[in-house]
């Protein structure tokens, strides 16, 4: 639409001054015609949510295309008390000197406020793949960015900390499942899962998904994780890192219409994968062991010390009320951490088989604290198989690691007919890639920095592929670089520096990807279409050009042979004619002459009769021989030179019958 101005002129009345009256449409109708630099198409794009905003690039990191700054996306500044701040590790960001890093969190600081930090952390992103990203931040916030030009489309309330974010595709929904730690004391009622509309992020929220009495009644808490999926139906299902129970939801009444007991027992359920090919879920069992002396099962009770506690592995196994620590704490401790992963199938909805590495220790569902096991997802109902156990070879410079994941992340790539899979170190500068069609490892040096064993940086390191391109993404808050590893080639091909950790995510408008598939494939459709009708009506138009040449030569050979007989029955005729009229007059010479001349008159009549009639013998052989190529030829003017055999023969005939008229006479 162009935009038009309407102008009254001013006018000049007696004792008023000059006015003017004007109504006018203004151009942002045009937004999407002529969008500014900052809202141009992004396409296929990696996008980087961090403390200091968003960061909008290219799949090789060539282009930095959009940014949303940290003022736009984060939460308004709070103000900490100084006992706070003492407690938490900063250390000074070589971006800006007012940017801060800490352990757990980013804080900007704001030098008017005196004591006020902007806190910007990212739970989870998920991109719809049509229409918008979603990011989970910390503060209980959803802020939802345009999937096509990274532009903030705002920031909604939702509940105290939203940590998984699932697209349900069918019912145009997103799912939240929420961590807000239950507090004895608070009267508020936290909820465990909201939803929102995917396609009017604006509209109403449902809140009262669950409330903290009614969950609590289940027996869930506030913290673990969830599985949505379109394929598994009206239904979801839940974790909680304090049960070993697996709730089942109903996606329409919101309810919890079931709770699984997994076995073998364990304290808790956090983290799940689900396999849309056999209908399973994959779920981390969390165990309890004890700690605090040498002979426990770690050492160690962390900062917030132990608890009383009844393990189920370990030293401690069969022992109440024990000290001890229960979770992450005692994962991939050796004799604790022996369940591993359940194996959930959600049509029997039984546990079908667990699965833990070669050492026995369980790991994250598809990633292992120390190597990785490769499971190939077997038939509804039927556990899943071995494929490989891989060592990476992962180097521990610390005693700290022992106990603890070395990476938290990890990538498949499927390019150019080849699976790959990226693997980042989270305690060195390096990523493995493993070649799925012989399980090499190549590892790929990120940095030649020296790496500080600070955790759990190292350990969040997070990784992802550029979907449709060789390019993975990893980063390093310790070096605040972003790495672009190219693993066909096994290479750095670019870093991306002065961008603080991020959590990245690949993102694509799949929807504008299938209509512009449709649309070739229409089009390819159209050009068969008329290929095929040009073909069509070049071979009509083939055959009638033939037919045509064919009637035309038949035309031609007709009229040759009709003028040929013509040309024949006219000197027949004419020969006929003469003997006539020979005889006609020899008997009229009769009449007035004598005997004598008579008789020589009827002699000379009866010659040419003779001759008239192998004249007619003649014409009568020559027409039977005109069906022939070669009499054509000779009549159209082929030299006489040229006649056949048949030819002296039709006149020796008509010689022959002459003499033997002569010798009758």
């Amino acid at each position: 639409m162009i935009s038009t101005t309407l102008l009254v002129t001013a006018t000049v009345f007696a004792g008023l001054p000059p006015f003017s009256m004007g109504i006018s449409q203004t151009n942002t109708d045009q937004y999407a015609l002529n969008k500014p630099a900052s809202d141009q198409f992004v396409g296929n794009s990696v996008w980087l949510f961090g403390s200091d905003g968003v960061h909008v690039y290219s799949p090789d990191g060539s282009n930095h295309q959009h940014h949303v700054t940290n003022a736009q996306i984060c939460e308004d500044p709070d103000t900490f008390s100084e006992s706070l701040i003492s407690v938490l590790r900063v250390s000074l960001l070589h971006t800006s000197p007012t940017l801060l890093c800490t352990d757990h969190t980013h804080m900007k600081r704001n030098h008017a406020a005196g004591k006020s930090w902007q806190y910007c952390r990212f739970n989870d992103v998920q991109s719809d793949g049509k229409r918008f990203v979603w990011a989970a931040k910390r503060d209980g916030q959803i802020s939802v960015l345009d999937i096509d030009t990274g532009s903030l489309v705002g920031n909604f309330k939702a509940c105290v900390g939203p940590q998984d974010l699932s697209v349900h595709n069918l019912r145009d929904e997103i799912w939240i499942r929420c961590s807000g730690h239950d507090d004895v004391n608070s009267t508020e009622s936290h909820t465990h899962l909201d939803v929102m509309s995917a396609s009017n992020p604006s509209g109403e929220i449902q809140t009262d998904i669950m409330l903290k009495d009614s969950a609590k009644d289940a027996g869930l808490k506030s913290d673990g994780h969830s599985v949505i999926h379109h394929t598994l139906g009206d239904v979801g299902y839940l974790t909680d890192n304090g049960k070993p129970l697996l709730f089942k939801v109903d996606l329409t009444s919101k309810e919890i219409i079931k709770t699984v007991d997994l076995y073998p027992a364990a304290h808790g359920l956090n983290d799940m994968a689900y396999s849309p090919r056999n209908g399973h879920i994959y779920v981390r069992a969390l165990m309890c062991c004890t700690c605090g002396t040498a002979e426990s099962d770690v050492t160690s009770c962390g900062r917030s010390g132990a608890s009383k506690v009844s393990p189920t592995t370990g030293k401690g196994a069969g022992l109440t009320d024990v000290d001890g620590v229960c979770g992450r704490s005692c994962s991939g401790v050796e004799g604790v951490d022996s369940v591993g992963v359940y194996e959930f199938d959600t049509k029997s909805e039984s546990v079908v088989a667990t699965h833990v590495l070669a050492e026995g220790i369980g790991g994250e569902p598809y990633a292992s604290h120390d190597g990785m096991r490769v499971l190939e997802a077997g038939e509804p109902g039927l556990p899943s198989t071995l494929v490989a156990d891989i060592e990476l070879d992962f180097s521990r410079d610390s005693d700290r690691y022992d106990n603890l994941s070395v990476a938290r992340d990890f990538a498949f790539v499927d390019i150019v007919g080849k699976t790959y899979l990226a693997f980042p170190s989270g305690t060195s500068h390096t990523i493995a890639i493993v070649d799925f069609d012989n399980f090499n490892v190549r590892k790929v040096t990120l940095t030649e920095a020296v790496f500080e064993n600070t955790a759990p940086h190292g350990r969040y390191r997070g990784v992802e592929w550029a979907v449709g391109t060789p390019y993975v993404w990893t980063n390093d808050s310790t070096e605040d670089e972003h790495y672009v590893v190219d693993v066909i080639n096994a290479k750095v091909v670019n870093t991306i520096r002065d961008v603080d950790r991020s959590t990245l995510v690949s993102v694509q408008n799949w929807a504008r990807v299938r209509e512009a598939e449709e649309r070739e494939k229409m089009m390819t459709e159209i050009k068969t279409m008329q290929e095929q009708a040009i073909q069509k009506q070049a071979q009509a138009t083939l055959v009638t050009v033939t037919d045509q040449e064919k009637a035309r030569e038949a035309a031609t050979k007709e009229d040759i042979l009709k003028q040929v007989r013509r040309e024949m029955n006219t000197k027949s005729e004419e020969s006929v004619s003469v003997s006539v009229m020979s005889a006609t007059k020899a008997e009229e010479t009769a009449e007035r002459g004598g005997n004598a001349t008579s008789t020589a008159a009827l002699i000379v009549g009866a010659i040419a009769l003779a001759v008239g009639i192998a004249n007619l013998y003649t014409l009568h052989t020559t027409r039977g021989q005109l069906n022939s190529a070669e009499t054509t030829k000779l009549v159209v003017g082929v030299p006489a030179s040229a006649a056949t055999k048949n030819g002296d023969s039709s006149v020796a005939d008509s010689e022959s019958a002459a003499s033997t008229m002569q010798n009758v006479l």
